[in-house]
Formats: C-alpha cells, sequence, structure tokens
C-alpha cells in the first residue's frame, strides 16, 4: 500500500448480550498517510534573478534521478488572474481517495458520439487562413500583437548533472515570471518552482493606435521611464524611432531628453501611413550611456475600401477580343484571373470564387460556400482542382451544430433560438448529399433534422412559397429512405384546394418549380408515370415565377437542372443548350446572389459531367496590355483555360476560336476611393455627432462620438437580409456597451463588431432607420474617412455607398 490508507474498527454487540438498546453495531475509521519519498524526483531549478527585456533568460535544471522533465515560465499576472497553482503531480497521484464510494457512468455507451461532440466543441487556435479571414469581414492585415510572456520547453532528459535552457523574454514584458518545472520517470515524480524579475534601465510606453489607412497622417506619443540606479537628476536620455516600410516619420526620428532617476517623460512623433499595406512596425530604442533598451508596436495599415470580388462575364462570337480592366488593385491580396472556352460553364470557376470569398454568414451561406465543392468531387475536370474540401466541411458542420435548435431546424444566426424555414432545409439538402458522397456527417445531426424535415411536409400549405418548401422536405425525406406518398397526394390535394377556392387555374403550380421536386420524388418512388405528368410541365424561365431572396429566377432555374441530371438521364440528355444559355446569361449579367451561384454550380456540374466530354483542350492564347507594353500570358487547363494578369493592366487580348465565353474576375482593395455616392435601390447616410449633438469633423482626442447610419429604401417598400458594413477611421475605437440590437423602430438580426468596423444586418423600408453607436476617439491626426457601405445579401444590383470624407483630430495636450 502507498499514499493514503484508511484503518477501519468495527465493534459488534455480543449476540448473547442482553443490552438490547445499546447500538447493534459500531465502527471509526482513521486515515493514515505512508511515506512518499521514493515516489520523489528533487529538482533543482535556477535562473537569472533579475532578466532584462528582449534578451535571453538561461534557466539551469537537474534532478536527483534520471527523469524527463518539462520547464516552463508563465507572467505572474496571467497565473493570478487564473487563479493557477503551481503543479503538484504526486499529491494528484497519491492523493486521499473518497471512502467506499465507486462512481460509474454509462453515457459514452447510452450517447456513443458523446466524447466526438466533447472534443468537436473545443475550441480551436492559429492563424485563420486569408479567404476565411475575408469572409468573416476580418481586417487581413491584421497587426503584430505583443507576445505573451510564456514559454514551455518541450521535454528533455534530465540527470544529476545540470543542463540548460534558453527563452527569450519579450521587449515588451515587464514583470515577474513564475517558473516551473515538472518530472517524471518509470516510478517517481517531482515539481518545483522558482522566479525571476523581467526589468530593464528603462520601461517604454507607447500610446499607438491599431490601424491606420494610405495617406492618415497622426501622432504616435511614447512615454519612457528612467529607472537606472544611480542616473540622478536630469539623466540625458536619447529616443530613436524607426518605423517599417508601411510608415515614414514626418519630422526629426531622434529626440534627446533630461529624465530624473525614477522620472518618466513623454514625446511625441508624427508618422504618415504609405501605399504599403500590411502589419506596420514601430521600434523605439532609448538610451543613457552604456545602457540601452528596446521595445516595438504595431499597426495595421488596411485600405479606406472593403475587399469584394467583381465578375466581369459575357460572350463574343468573333475568334479575337479585347477586355477592358474595370478595377485597379492593390497589388496585396490582388486575384486577376481570365477564364475563356467555347462552353459555357466557364462560369463555374468565377462563382466558387466569388463564394469562396463572401463577407457574411447567415446559415445559408455558410452552406452555399462549401455544398457546391462537396457536389463536384464526382466531377471528373473539377476534382483535381479542389483543394482543403475536407477541411472545409468541418468547418460548416462545427457552425452546423452551434445553429441546430431542438426542432431539429437551424437558425438564420448563431444565437438565435427560432428556427429558419428554407435556410434550414437548404442546410438538409446539403447534409444529405455530402453524406451519400462519404463525408462524415453526424448521424444525430442527420435525425434530428429528419424531425424537422417531417414536421415541414406534414403542415399544410399557406401559399406557393410554403408549398414550395412543403414539396422539398418531402423529396429529401425520400432520398433518406421514408415512404413519402401519403405526403405527395396530402401536398397536391392542398394545392388544388386553394387553387379553386382562389379561383386560379391548378396549371400555375404545375409549372413551378415545386411540380419538379413533386415529380423527383415519384421518381425515386419508382412512380414514372405521375413523374413524367409532373415534370413536363415547368416553365423554364418563366415570368409567373414567384421570386423572393432564396429563390430567384436564377436559382429556381438552376435547381430544376440540377435536379433534372440527377434524376432524369435521358431528360437532361435531350435538355436544349438555349435554356442553358438562358441560365448562364443570368450570370453574365450578375443577376446572382450565394444561393443562386450555389446552385447553378451544382446544377452546370451536374448537367456537364451527364453530356459534356472535357477530354479535348482549346487552343487559346491571351495577352496583357500595360502602359502599351504587351504581355504573352501563361494559360491553363483548370479545366478551363485561365491566365492570371498583373496588378495595373489596362486591356486583355484573347484569340482563339469563337464563340468565347469569358469570365474575368477581380478580387481585392481598390487603390483608390472613389468620391461617387452610390444608391442603387437604397442609400445609406453617416455622420460623427459630439456630446452636444453637432455634427462634426474635426474633435479633440480622448472625447466621445455618436456614429449616426441613416438607411432606407428608395424603390421598393422593404429591402431583407441587407449588410451595412461601417469602416472606421484610424483611432476610432467602438464601445461596445453602445451598441444595441433593439433601436426605435428597428431591430437588427445580428450585429458584427470588428476591431476595424461594424456590421448591421437587417431589414429596411422607405422610411428612414437611423442607426447608432459610440466610438471613442484615441490618437491625434488627419485622417480618411472610408465609407459605409450597405448591400443585399441576394441581390448585387441593391447597394449604396456613402461620401468618403477626412475627419481631424486634434491633440489634447
Amino acid at each position: 500500500i502507498e499514499g493514503t490508507g484508511y484503518i477501519n474498527v468495527s465493534f459488534l454487540r455480543d449476540a448473547s448480550s442482553d443490552e438490547i438498546f445499546t447500538a447493534p453495531l459500531s465502527y471509526a475509521v482513521k486515515p493514515f498517510s505512508i511515506d512518499k519519498s521514493k515516489r520523489n524526483i528533487e529538482i533543482s531549478l535556477d535562473s537569472q534573478s533579475v532578466v532584462r527585456p528582449g534578451k535571453p533568460m538561461d534557466i539551469v535544471f537537474s534532478t536527483s534521478k534520471a527523469s524527463k522533465i518539462v520547464i516552463f515560465a508563465v507572467d505572474e499576472g496571467i497565473l493570478q488572474v487564473a487563479n493557477y497553482a503551481t503543479p503538484n503531480p504526486l499529491s494528484h497521484f497519491m492523493k486521499k481517495r473518497s471512502l467506499g464510494v465507486e462512481t460509474f457512468q454509462i453515457l459514452d455507451l447510452l450517447l456513443p458520439d458523446f466524447e466526438t461532440i466533447k472534443r468537436l466543441s473545443a475550441t480551436g487556435g492559429g492563424a485563420e487562413q486569408l479567404n476565411r479571414a475575408l469572409a468573416k469581414n476580418i481586417n487581413p492585415f491584421s497587426r503584430k500583437t505583443d507576445k505573451p510572456a510564456v514559454f514551455w520547453s518541450g521535454i528533455y532528459d534530465a540527470e544529476t548533472h545540470e543542463s540548460k535552457v534558453s527563452f527569450d523574454v519579450p521587449d515588451t514584458f515587464a514583470g515577474e515570471l513564475r517558473i516551473m518545472a515538472v518530472a517524471v520517470s518509470e516510478n517517481a515524480v517531482g515539481a518545483t518552482r522558482t522566479s525571476s524579475i523581467v526589468r530593464g534601465p528603462f520601461v517604454i510606453s507607447p500610446n499607438l493606435l491599431t490601424h491606420a489607412a494610405p495617406g492618415d497622417e497622426f501622432i504616435v506619443t511614447v512615454g519612457v521611464a528612467n529607472i537606472i540606479e544611480g542616473s540622478g537628476k536630469a539623466a540625458p536620455v536619447e529616443l530613436v524611432a524607426t518605423v517599417s516600410e508601411h510608415l515614414e516619420i514626418v519630422g526629426p526620428s531622434l529626440v534627446k531628453l533630461a529624465i530624473d532617476e525614477g522620472g518618466e517623460k513623454s514625446h511625441s512623433f508624427k508618422v504618415k501611413a504609405n501605399t504599403k499595406l500590411g502589419a506596420a512596425l514601430i521600434n523605439f530604442s532609448v538610451s543613457h550611456k552604456q545602457e540601452q533598451t528596446s521595445r516595438s508596436a504595431s499597426l495595421s495599415i488596411r485600405p479606406a475600401t472593403n475587399y469584394f470580388t467583381s465578375l466581369t462575364s459575357g460572350v463574343r462570337k468573333d475568334d479575337a477580343m479585347q477586355l477592358p480592366i474595370e478595377r485597379q488593385l492593390y497589388t496585396d491580396l490582388a486575384t486577376q484571373t481570365l477564364a475563356v472556352s467555347k462552353s459555357p460553364l466557364v462560369i463555374v470557376d468565377g462563382l466558387h470564387s466569388y463564394l469562396e470569398t463572401y463577407p457574411h454568414g447567415c446559415t445559408e451561406q455558410v452552406v452555399s460556400k462549401v455544398f457546391p465543392l462537396v457536389g463536384l468531387m464526382s466531377h471528373p475536370a473539377y476534382s483535381p482542382h479542389l483543394k482543403d474540401v475536407k477541411a472545409q466541411f468541418s468547418v460548416v458542420i462545427d457552425k452546423l451544430r452551434e445553429r441546430q435548435n431542438s426542432d431539429g431546424g437551424f437558425s438564420f444566426w448563431p444565437g438565435a433560438s427560432r428556427s429558419a424555414g428554407y435556410p434550414s432545409i437548404y442546410a438538409m439538402h446539403f447534409l444529405l448529399d455530402a453524406s451519400e458522397k462519404g463525408f462524415p456527417v453526424p448521424r444525430s445531426m442527420l435525425r434530428r433534422g429528419q424531425d424537422f424535415l417531417e414536421t415541414r411536409a406534414s403542415q399544410k400549405s399557406r401559399n406557393l412559397t410554403s408549398a414550395r418548401d412543403r414539396a422539398n422536405a418531402i423529396y429529401l425525406l425520400t432520398r433518406m429512405g421514408v415512404v413519402t406518398t401519403n405526403y405527395l397526394v396530402d401536398l397536391e390535394d392542398d394545392i388544388n384546394r386553394k387553387n379553386a377556392s382562389e379561383d386560379r387555374t391548378a396549371i400555375d403550380w404545375q409549372q413551378d418549380i415545386l411540380s419538379t421536386y413533386m415529380a423527383a420524388t415519384y421518381k425515386m418512388l419508382q412512380k414514372d408515370q405521375e413523374a413524367e405528368r409532373l415534370l413536363l410541365k415547368f416553365d423554364f424561365d418563366g415570368e409567373h415565377q414567384q421570386t423572393n431572396d432564396f429563390r430567384s429566377k436564377l436559382a429556381i432555374d438552376a435547381q430544376y437542372l440540377y435536379l433534372l441530371a440527377k434524376h432524369f438521364d435521358l431528360q437532361a440528355k435531350a435538355f436544349d443548350l438555349k435554356k442553358i444559355h438562358q441560365l448562364t446569361d443570368k450570370v453574365f449579367k450578375g443577376e446572382y446572389n450565394t444561393i443562386s451561384a450555389a446552385y447553378s454550380i451544382l446544377a452546370l456540374g451536374a448537367y456537364s459531367e451527364l453530356v459534356l466530354s472535357h477530354d479535348s483542350k482549346e487552343s487559346i492564347t491571351v495577352n496583357a496590355l500595360k502602359q502599351k507594353v504587351e504581355q504573352a500570358l501563361a494559360v491553363e487547363f483548370i479545366p478551363f483555360a485561365t491566365s492570371t494578369y498583373p496588378v495595373g493592366s489596362e486591356q486583355l487580348q484573347v484569340s482563339g476560336e469563337g464563340p468565347l465565353y469569358y469570365l474575368n474576375r477581380q478580387s481585392g482593395f481598390n487603390s483608390n476611393v472613389s468620391a461617387n455616392v452610390v444608391r442603387d435601390g437604397i442609400e445609406v447616410y453617416r455622420s460623427f455627432v459630439d456630446e452636444e449633438g453637432n455634427e462634426v469633423t474635426e474633435i479633440e482626442q480622448g472625447k466621445e462620438l455618436t456614429v449616426k447610419l441613416k438607411i432606407r429604401a428608395l424603390n421598393q417598400t422593404r429591402l431583407s437580409n441587407i449588410a451595412v458594413i461601417d469602416l472606421l477611421p484610424g483611432g476610432f475605437e467602438v464601445i461596445r456597451s453602445s451598441l444595441d440590437r433593439s433601436i426605435i423602430r428597428w431591430h437588427s438580426d445580428y450585429i458584427d463588431v470588428r476591431e476595424d468596423r461594424v456590421v448591421f444586418y437587417g431589414s429596411f423600408d422607405k422610411h428612414v432607420k437611423e442607426i447608432s453607436y459610440k466610438v471613442k476617439v484615441t490618437t491625434a491626426g488627419d485622417f480618411i474617412v472610408p465609407p459605409t457601405y450597405a448591400e443585399s445579401m441576394y441581390n448585387q444590383s441593391i447597394r449604396a455607398i456613402s461620401k468618403s470624407s477626412r475627419f481631424s483630430v486634434i491633440d489634447s495636450e
């Protein structure tokens, strides 16, 4: 026996005793401990008592016996906040046990995926990839944050002789470091701790804004404290500021200060942001005689425009064409490609790029980013060019897991308790397709989703939209193995009764996409005659189609082609190519959104896999014209002829056998902020108001401002699913407590707050809605005010851009 034990003494009353009123059983328990020294490893741990910031710190260690050791050092302030105790592994493994109590759990047997859920729910770390950052409205030109004063050595061999590890202390840290070590051998463990003080001759405290735009001029203040012992009064100190290529210092970069021992002084540098984007660095170096200390700080130089992807597409009948370049972009993060082919399917790549960096994240849009990739995995021409699909799929599953409600449906935005009708059906369509293609869809998610579909399939239809949802739900249930004949009969009877009562002909709904979903369902149920009866009457590109945000004409026609290619091979192969051109023409005209783009990719991919051949490569050449100099571009077939052209190109020249379909994709930040105000179906106006209620373009540093956004719809009574992206000037920090989803006569669907912007999602009508929140002005200078953007997430023709201006912040000193 080792560690802690118990002595249990029991006394039984003599069976022949007459003392029947005496307790028949008495007992006493006493714990005791056993010497643990043979299980203990003595660790010797030593480091410098005082360490300079930015310098290496040596940690010397040894152990009383051969073992493996881990050494870690952490900022004492972090440990105090976390209430962290130094590890004591021996006490853990030999702790006092509960007396006579055994606990069992069978939850993981009843719910086999319980452990998986816990694992997948864990918060991960690491930097976001570029496209994921852009797709989350995150500034991709992130500043470099201060390194935490944290060190972990890894596993080392330890012996009785001394060994050493080294830790480079961040130059931004000053304070106490707790140094801890844990050692283990086959039959013993040990732990110990010591500490070091990190202190330099000076304490440098820069005050720096978090972000700025090219052309901004601002003040950077740095405080310098002299803690050199014996330096005396008015010690001469030199302060030098150096900057990375992103910035330039206006005025002298070297100043001389006289600072008393134990005293502090500050100095302000005027800095200008250059056109180089990225994480800008300012390094401050302070020296006195032989003593010197450095400290660096970082800010983000990001454009005063929003990142977006624009697609220009069309068809030319000639063998040669010239295409002007509409946008001039910053080189950073810019992607410019031209895809050309005799096939209209060339638009698939552009639509995929549009989805990949789409900056909003409701449930439908989260699904639409990955749904087409899953669909194209079986396509022989596309599958070699699709990367990281499994990783992207896992991200979507995690988000859907967070948004699935108790009824099995999915909320439209994170945190909402109400399930969104059609987006939930759409998400289930994605999960079902993914499961059929071998992706690891959680069974519990599908089961709960099936409950939602069954509820939808049994509900009576209020109108054509709800009938569509019902037909879609029945279709998905059939693919899940449910016999849905009764659902179909009831749906058709329900629609016919409503049409009769409203004095409408039954032919209307049979020309709609809901009849195609019913036909596909009958086909799966092997009722071919019923399927053909409903399939033949669909009116492709019909004027009568009732549309909404989720079901535009393009989305409806793409779903029809998708269902045709998936369930009706003969009809798909005989499909009129003119109708394919009608579908792609809507894309060429920019009449697409996230859901119609996703369905277009799925439909064209399934159709081309069934009908078209991709074996032969076309003979196409592409040249770029820049400042009257012609440059031949490389052409890759991925799977269509694709060329990447450089930023600054003014025109593209294409040669090949016509007619040629083309798609020009430009993704990036416009290098020039347009002075034009855009009002296409919606308008937005932004103003800054001081504490007295006056609209201002100048204010003193340290004050608070109220940002007021006024938005209204222009041509329609109501616009839903509008995103308002409010980019902030440099030196403006959002006061989060001032943000409220409920404002007078308006309620936002969701608010996303970032370091350099606030994004509002909601609906607007012809009445002006005013959104307001507060910011604190932290930095003096002259800043460009980026425009505010308002855009429909489902109709690209509806957008607004406010006027750009400049704002002055006066130095409070």
